[in-house]
């Protein structure tokens, strides 16, 4: 199983008990949102994985089923645990790891007690978007597999710049730049991260900035240069 169902449950016994995407139940095929873990029918806690905020917690109107959505900012990405015997945070709430969520149940459409677990990928979101989450911005954004998704971060090798970087500038200290692009999808080049911050990777600064706030909400200026702001936004996105 993966990582994350590892954390969610902080060690407690679980098993995977009908996987994401096409299944089969009650003879009818069917595409499945998320992945069910049972736990030997008992209602054991689940936890926060990391920073972030719990987006709504409540029972469901279409068939009474106990929810949690918990987005995480940092890694772009919403938590559905659902069928819970009960939730213990609360909408708007800010979680850390190891916050209790609630725990496992059978509430809703549930033929056993399991969480049923929903991973929607938020990464074409702004940072600003994901921090101030709708319910059409969260719809917009598509479910992935819990069970592919099994780390939730890997960390920049390189020591941030006290500088800002620029065009022209060479050093160790241009590759924390050039990873944290290519970890968001910009493009620097075939050359990759070398150290060398040329046209295309300041280029790239540049779209990153267009396309960003800075950490209080402010439209990042595109001077290509990487900053405190830009990197700040950078490590946030």
């Amino acid at each position: 199983m993966s990582k994350i169902s590892n954390l969610i449950f902080d060690g407690g016994t679980h098993y995977m008990t009908s996987p994401f995407g096409l299944r089969t139940l009650n003879g009818k095929k069917s595409e499945h949102s998320g992945t069910d873990y049972g736990t030997k029918n008992k209602k054991i806690p689940q936890y926060a994985i990391e920073d972030g905020y719990v987006f709504s917690s409540a029972k469901s109107n279409s068939d009474g089923g106990k929810y949690v959505w918990v987005v995480y900012p940092r890694v772009k990405k919403a938590f559905l645990h659902y069928h819970l015997d009960k939730y213990i945070a609360t909408s708007k709430q800010g979680v850390k790891k190891g916050t209790l969520l609630g725990y496992t149940g059978m509430t809703g459409y549930a033929t056993g007690v399991h969480l049923h677990l929903g991973v929607r990928d938020l990464k074409k979101l702004t940072s600003n978007q994901v921090n101030n989450l709708t319910w059409n911005l969260l719809r917009s954004c598509a479910y992935i597999d819990p069970e592919k998704y099994s780390t939730t971060y890997t960390a920049n090798p390189y020591k941030e710049p006290t500088r800002a970087i620029t065009k022209g500038d060479v050093g160790e200290d241009v590759k924390w730049v050039q990873w944290e692009l290519v970890r968001l999808g910009y493009s620097i080049g075939n050359a990759g991260v070398d150290g060398r911050c040329g046209p295309i990777t300041t280029e790239a600064i540049k779209k990153f900035q267009r396309e960003h706030k800075d950490l209080n909400g402010k439209q990042l200026l595109a001077d290509g240069f990487a900053g405190p702001l830009t990197r700040g936004a950078m490590e946030n996105a």
